[in-house]
């Protein structure tokens, strides 16, 4: 591989980073991404030395991430409820019935 494609993936990867980015804070991942970035790339030595640590901080990550997904997933489980319930109580029939069939449903 010559100097001219390293360069021509380096600045794709800088212009596809915002991206990436924003699809990791959309999906609520981005402290775990930047959990791993920091740990792999980073500070190798230092995530060995303090594993205990670095697995807590980890969990906590984790865990963010779950939190954000059912507390979005209930959000909208709640919204489609409350929707369907407004609905409900505040439906009006298309058409009017006719005297004939009023009479013969009493």
């Amino acid at each position: 591989m010559n100097t001219t494609q390293q360069v021509l993936i380096v600045l794709a990867g800088l212009a596809l980073l915002p991206l990436v980015i924003r699809l990791l804070r959309m999906a609520h991942l981005l402290p775990a991404a930047l959990y791993l970035f920091a740990t792999r790339l980073c500070f190798p030595g230092w995530a060995a030395a303090n594993s205990r640590l670095c697995a807590g901080l980890f969990a906590g990550t984790v865990l963010y991430f779950l939190f954000r997904w059912s507390w979005k997933i209930g959000k909208r489980l709640h919204e489609r409820k409350r929707r369907i319930a407004d609905f409900v109580n505040n439906a009006r029939p298309y058409y009017e019935m006719p005297e004939f069939q009023r009479w013969a449903e009493q």
